[in-house]
């Protein structure tokens, strides 16, 4: 199936609800996959970051560099402005804000998938004026294309430069 993919193929990690809380021993397992070679069926890795224990900036960081070390492009996606599920999600979102081996960072402007307008609730007190320092490119993740306009002009007020978005229905 990744063979059938047309364009750069991202393998996505984690995510929301039951199946996607992160831990310590989930990101070793990952780190380990990523020093295996068991991605090199793709070009990237999105960290879909939503729910997890806390104090794991430090292996977020680690995966992030093995990652890239592998080849691998990083994207980190997020739930609104940080992860609605870790409990040091500020911290964890200021690491990622300075992290040089994120190559794109993309706040989640949806909570379910089917709005028709776009979700600018924050989480975590972390603010969309915080991802005006941001290392990675910002390119919120959006419900449909139709969308992006108004991400990119929300987001400019806020003083962040997006360049691009990732698409949830498409």
């Amino acid at each position: 199936m990744v063979d059938d993919l047309v364009g750069t193929k991202y393998l996505s990690l984690g995510g929301g609800k039951d199946t996607g809380h992160i831990t310590a021993a989930s990101l070793q397992a990952t780190n380990a996959a990523i020093a295996a070679g068991s991605f090199s069926g793709y070009q990237g890795l999105a960290y879909d970051i939503e729910e997890g224990d806390g104090g794991l900036a430090a292996l977020f960081a680690q995966s992030f560099a093995a990652a890239k070390a592998a080849g691998l492009k990083v994207l980190v996606t997020v739930s609104h402005s940080a992860p609605y599920g870790i409990p040091d999600a500020a911290q964890l979102m200021a690491g990622f804000f300075q992290d040089g081996n994120i190559d794109f960072l993309s706040p989640q402007l949806y909570t379910n998938g089917t709005e028709a307008t776009n979700d600018w609730e924050t989480t975590a007190g972390v603010t969309w004026q915080s991802y005006a320092t941001a290392k990675a490119a910002v390119i919120p993740s959006i419900v449909t294309a139709s969308l992006y306009t108004d991400a990119q002009t929300a987001l400019a007020q806020a003083g962040v430069t997006t360049q691009g978005y990732v698409v949830w229905n498409c």
